[in-house]
C-alpha cells in the first residue's frame, strides 16, 4: 500500500485560502436582488443578454452556469458565483505571496520555515478577503472579484516566466497565456487595461531588448485578441433579441458605441482641490486594511525594494496609472465617486500581497 499523505500532495493552507473566505461569503450572501445594477446584471445573466456598457460578456457567461444550481433563487445563484470568484481572488493572493517568499527563511528549520511562510500567505489572503471592498462585492452580483482573480493570475504567470528567464529558459507560453487572460478579463471589466503597464514592466525589466522581439509581440497580441473575442457575445446575442440587450450591438457602429461607453454623459465637473482629494481618496488602503495594513504595506515595500525591486515597482506603477486615469482623467463627480471606488479592487489584491511581504519582514525582524 502506498504511503500517501494528503498533506504532501495538497497544500492545506492553499485550501484554507479559498474555503475560509468562501464560507464567510456564503454565510453573508445576499438572498436576492440587492441595489444599483443588481437587477440589470441578473436579467442579463439569466437571458444571456448584454448589461450596460461595455456589456460585461465574460461576467455574464461566467455566472450563467451557476443559474442552473438546484437551490435558491436566480439572484442567490448568481450571488453564489460572485462569492466563488471572490474566494478565488483570495487564493490568488496566497499563490503570489508564497511565490515571492520562496527562498526566504524565517526559522532555522527549513520545514518549519515553509509552514510559517504559508501561514503568512494565508494571513495576506484573509486580509484581502475581509477588506471592506471585496467583502461588499462578494455577497451580490459584481464583476470586480472576477477581474481581481484574473489580474492575479496574470501577475503570477509573469512571475513564473521571470523565474524561467533567469534560468536561461524561454517559456513564452506564460506570456501568451497571460495575454489571453488579459483579453478575456477585458470582458469582466475594462480596468484590466490599467494594469498593462505593470505587466509590461515585469517583462521588460528582465531585458529591455525584449521590446524588439516582433514575433513574440505579435503572438502575444494574437492571444490577447483571442481572449478579447469573448466580446463577440454582444453581436451574437443581440441577433437573438434577449430579454436585456443594452446597446443592441447588431452593427459595428452599435458594437463600438457599447464597447467604448459612448452612451454615458461626457460633461465633467469643474474640479477643485477638494474634489481632487475625494477622487484620489477613492483608493484608500487604511479604510480597506486599517492603519495596521498600511504600515505593513510600507514595511513590505521598503523591506523587499532591493530583493524584489521589479515586483514592488510594478505595484507602484499600477497605483500611478490607476490614479492618473481614474482620478485624473475620469474627473468623476462627487456623487459618483462611490462607483470608481470599486475599480481599485485589483490594486487592493496587490496591496494584500505587499501586506504579506510586510508581515514576513516584521516576523523575521522579531524572530531571528
Amino acid at each position: 500500500m502506498s504511503n500517501f499523505r494528503w498533506t504532501e500532495r495538497i497544500d492545506p493552507f492553499a485550501v484554507l485560502a479559498f474555503t475560509v473566505p468562501l464560507t464567510i461569503y456564503l454565510l453573508t450572501l445576499a438572498p436576492s436582488v440587492t441595489f444599483f445594477d443588481s437587477g440589470e446584471f441578473l436579467t442579463a445573466i439569466f437571458s444571456l443578454g448584454t448589461a450596460h456598457s461595455p456589456g460585461y460578456p465574460l461576467f455574464v457567461n461566467y455566472a450563467k452556469p451557476f443559474t442552473y444550481l438546484p437551490f435558491g433563487s436566480i439572484a442567490f445563484r448568481v450571488n453564489f458565483a460572485t462569492a466563488v470568484s471572490a474566494a478565488a481572488a483570495c487564493y490568488g493572493v496566497y499563490l503570489i505571496v508564497c511565490h515571492l517568499l520562496a527562498g526566504e527563511e524565517l526559522a532555522a528549520n527549513t520545514r518549519q520555515s515553509e509552514i510559517y511562510k504559508k501561514i503568512i500567505a494565508l494571513c495576506a489572503a484573509t486580509s484581502f478577503a475581509f477588506s471592506a471592498r471585496l467583502w461588499l462585492q462578494s455577497n451580490h452580483d459584481k464583476p470586480y472579484p472576477l477581474i481581481a482573480f484574473l489580474s492575479a493570475m496574470v501577475f503570477y504567470l509573469l512571475l513564473l516566466w521571470r523565474d524561467r528567464y533567469r534560468q536561461g529558459e524561454e517559456h513564452s507560453a506564460y506570456i501568451y497565456l497571460g495575454a489571453f487572460l488579459c483579453g478575456l478579463a477585458f470582458g469582466a471589466h475594462q480596468t484590466i487595461v490599467l494594469l498593462l503597464p505593470s505587466y509590461a514592466f515585469l517583462i521588460l525589466s528582465m531585458n529591455w531588448r525584449l521590446i524588439w522581439r516582433i514575433k513574440e509581440f505579435i503572438l502575444a497580441l494574437f492571444f490577447g485578441v483571442l481572449g478579447f473575442a469573448v466580446h463577440l457575445h454582444l453581436p451574437v446575442r443581440a441577433m437573438q433579441n434577449p430579454l436585456l440587450n443594452w446597446g443592441d450591438s447588431k452593427t459595428l457602429t452599435q458594437f463600438l458605441w457599447n464597447l467604448l461607453r459612448r452612451g454615458y454623459p461626457s460633461e465633467k465637473p469643474v474640479r477643485d482641490l477638494s474634489l481632487l482629494w475625494d477622487q484620489i481618496n477613492a483608493f484608500n488602503i487604511p479604510y480597506e486594511f486599517t492603519w495596521v495594513g498600511l504600515v505593513l504595506v510600507l514595511i513590505g515595500v521598503f523591506a523587499f525594494l532591493k530583493k524584489r525591486r521589479d515586483e514592488i515597482l510594478a505595484y507602484l506603477i499600477g497605483i500611478l496609472f490607476f490614479l492618473l486615469v481614474i482620478a485624473g482623467y475620469f474627473n468623476t463627480p462627487l456623487e459618483m465617486i462611490f462607483l470608481t471606488e470599486e475599480f481599485f479592487t485589483p490594486l487592493y489584491l496587490l496591496s494584500a500581497v505587499i501586506i504579506g511581504l510586510g508581515l514576513f519582514a516584521w516576523c523575521r525582524i522579531h524572530w531571528l
